[in-house]
């Protein structure tokens, strides 16, 4: 299962819920093993990413958020990302 393309994973900072879980989504096994990302261009998962690694280094890039678990570390991601925004 895929829900974004190679290009959105090439130029996101891309960034997991958990590395063992989404490193076994469809997700990333398919663009891992066809050499279009590597491992080591997962920023950080989402514990990092709530403790403060930036989300994005400049306002061109884009922040991909690979979750493999539940619909709710989507909403808790969103809702940190708009609190340290200020967007709430």
């Amino acid at each position: 299962m895929r829900e974004a393309d190679n290009d959105v994973l090439i130029r996101g900072q891309l960034y997991v819920d958990y590395r063992p879980t989404a490193l076994a989504s469809g997700e990333l096994q398919l663009p891992l093993a066809s050499g279009v990302v590597s491992v080591d261009d997962i920023f950080g998962d989402l514990f990092e990413l709530c403790v403060g690694a930036p989300p994005r280094f400049t306002t061109d890039q884009i922040t991909v958020f690979k979750n493999a678990g539940g619909a709710h570390l989507d909403l808790f991601t969103a809702q940190l990302l708009a609190r340290k925004l200020g967007i709430e």
